[in-house]
């Protein structure tokens, strides 16, 4: 079985552009919450679990049909197939209510962002306590804490890129098209690393830049997690 990457559009939202792009200014612009669905050898992937409840309450936008359990049925798949799933980092539109859906998998975290999460230094942070709290109650059995970038299945590797966080990770995977890599929000939009503009909201701009620089290195293509180009790219959100 050749490795694919599927694009799951699971919200949408408008964003101030501030936050997309250091000190820009203009009227909010329309983004997407994407999770991603690996389809592996070894088993399904999933990367990000998307918004819950409460974020639909606060400017998020969702359909039945975005929900991950129904896209997942249109691949042929059910949420108890999923055994893995990679947080990329703990805010709300990434880690949610949305993992009790997946009660057989076990959720790849960055330790340094389990401890930024329970203590951020930033007033401003994107973590919901309820959310946080499921890491170290109700899913930490099932939770493997990762330190760094680790090969968690042959081909499928996970990136640590701080700077929007100090634990934000991707993941970059090997199909027949070239290396897939998802930065999640170490890569808001194309055209952050396109025309290498620093993000509006990150801990550490020196760190963002770097991971820029590291998902350049690593990918062949770039699935962001928030850009609507992305399906102009690639129609039909299917690589491999």
């Amino acid at each position: 079985m050749d490795t694919r990457v599927v694009v799951l559009k699971n919200a949408e939202t408008r964003c101030p552009v501030g936050i997309l792009y250091l000190l820009e200014t203009g009227d909010p612009i329309p983004i997407n919450v994407h999770a991603f669905l690996v389809q592996h050898q070894e088993g399904p992937l999933l990367v990000d679990v998307g918004v819950g409840p409460r974020q639909l309450q606060q400017g998020y936008a969702q359909d039945e049909s975005m929900t991950l359990p129904a896209q997942l049925r249109r691949h042929g798949l059910s949420p108890e197939e999923i055994g893995k799933v990679v947080i990329t980092h703990l805010h709300w539109d990434h880690f949610s209510e949305a993992a009790r859906l997946f009660p057989k998998a076990c959720f790849y975290i960055q330790r340094a962002e389990a401890a930024w999460a329970a203590a951020p230094s930033s007033p401003v942070n994107g973590y919901d306590r309820g959310h946080v709290a499921m890491v170290v109650q109700e899913l930490f059995d099932r939770v493997v804490f990762v330190d760094g970038d680790e090969e968690i299945a042959e081909g499928a590797t996970i990136l640590h890129l701080p700077g929007h966080t100090p634990g934000l990770q991707g993941v970059a995977v090997e199909t027949g098209f070239g290396r897939v890599v998802m930065p999640s929000d170490s890569v808001f939009m194309y055209r952050n690393i396109e025309e290498n503009v620093p993000p509006g909201w990150a801990m550490s701009i020196p760190d963002a830049m770097a991971s820029y620089k590291k998902v350049r290195r690593w990918a062949d293509i770039v699935l962001t997690s928030h850009d609507p180009l992305v399906f102009k790219r690639f129609p039909t959100g299917v690589i491999g």
